[in-house]
């Protein structure tokens, strides 16, 4: 007797179920790659900061080497920008850690007076008393979640100061030789891949210099524009919170929110509520100009993400690699859908499949990337 015949699997089934483990083994390599680089943080955030800069400071670099050999033009223009970067970023945070303490009362007295607005509305004190008792036990049971990948003491002073100098360095080499390490990377990899890789990373590339550029812009309307409220209403903090305000926008979707949030409960400590509800209403408007109006024309596509893709890059970002996590991972996964847009959009080109990659290049690359890679020629048999 012949055995039964055993129920075909429906094709369907076969379809999902190779997905579904092809899916699962990107996934838990994407976390293998994450915590890695989380590991070498020393050596991954400058080299992705000098990569960034020097994409923004290509433009510059050549215009200053026509007249300057390219090694002193490249060190002029490293010295120039990375001393009047770190300038700014040193009043910013200067502003904020000398009146961090009244900072850190006003927004402290801020939710002691929010507590009492709403127990005047008729919500039980006890029930506040006890969300806030499990707001505070979270962060402190998270504390370590939270502050994955930043350190404390002479640790993070070394790891600052070993990072700025690399960073220097890097971009130094990265504006003198940059199209040089490029090439030498495209070449390395298979001829079959080459214009794709060479497409893909051109496009992660200017991705990655232009969120970078276009977030320090909103982020500075920000900060000015709320700013500017809180001195024509007379908030005190003013410079701090507009600070703290620019700080905030390097954290896309909730960075500027919450900063935002802590002007509103410093003005209400200071100024009463009809100030508290005059600085909320510029923190709405400015916003809401900085997203509809100022936003489309800074970034343009360097940012096509969908706002759930963002909150779910914060989120992965934040619990795989803290602070530091979550302020690098919305940039990350742009500059992957960079490369996933270039790839399906131009590669499907008609003119350009089977193209050489000068071609290609010419063609779907950003216009202020330097010159694109040259194959070699093709190899003949002998």
């Amino acid at each position: 007797m012949s055995a039964p015949d055993r129920p075909e699997v429906p094709h369907g089934l076969v379809v999902a179920a190779g997905v579904a483990w092809r899916l699962i083994l990107l996934a838990v390599a994407g976390v293998v790659v994450g915590l890695v680089l989380l590991r070498l943080r020393l050596v991954v955030i400058p080299f992705v900061v000098a990569v960034a800069l020097a994409a923004i400071l290509r433009g510059q670099t050549a215009q200053l080497a026509r007249v300057l050999p390219r090694s002193l033009s490249a060190l002029v223009v490293t010295l120039s920008s990375t001393t009047l970067l770190g300038t700014v970023v040193w009043l910013v945070v200067r502003s904020v850690r000398d009146q961090y303490d009244e900072l850190a009362t006003q927004t402290t007295a801020g939710l002691v007076r929010v507590q009492d607005l709403l127990v005047d509305l008729g919500v039980e004190r006890p029930r506040l008393e006890e969300l806030q008792q499990q707001a505070v036990a979270a962060l402190s049971d998270n504390q370590e979640r939270i502050t994955a990948g930043v350190l404390s003491g002479a640790t993070v002073l070394a790891e600052v100061v070993a990072g700025l100098v690399l960073t220097v360095v890097l971009l130094f080499f990265c504006l003198r030789d940059g199209r040089q390490m490029w090439e030498w990377t495209v070449r390395q990899v298979p001829r079959a891949v080459c214009t794709q890789v060479d497409v893909g990373g051109r496009a992660a590339l200017g991705t990655l210099a232009g969120y970078l550029r276009g977030t320090a812009v909103l982020g500075a309307f920000d900060a000015v524009g709320i700013g500017l409220a809180l001195l024509l209403l007379q908030v005190p903090l003013a410079v701090p919170l507009a600070a703290l305000v620019f700080l905030g926008g390097f954290v896309p979707l909730v960075g500027a929110t919450l900063t935002g949030a802590v002007a509103v409960l410093v003005a209400l400590v200071a100024n009463g509520p009809v100030t508290a509800g005059l600085v909320l209403v510029a923190v709405a408007v400015v916003q809401q100009v900085e997203s509809q109006v100022v936003a489309p024309v800074v970034l343009g596509r360097t940012l096509e993400l969908h706002p759930v893709a963002v909150t779910a890059s914060l989120t992965a970002g934040a619990v795989l690699g803290g602070v530091l996590g979550a302020a690098a991972s919305v940039p990350v996964v742009a500059a992957l859908w960079a490369v996933v847009r270039a790839l399906r959009e131009d590669m499907d080109d008609p003119r350009l499949v089977g193209a050489p990659v000068e071609v290609v290049a010419e063609a779907v690359s950003e216009p202020d990337l330097e010159e694109p890679v040259e194959q070699d020629a093709p190899r003949t048999a002998t």
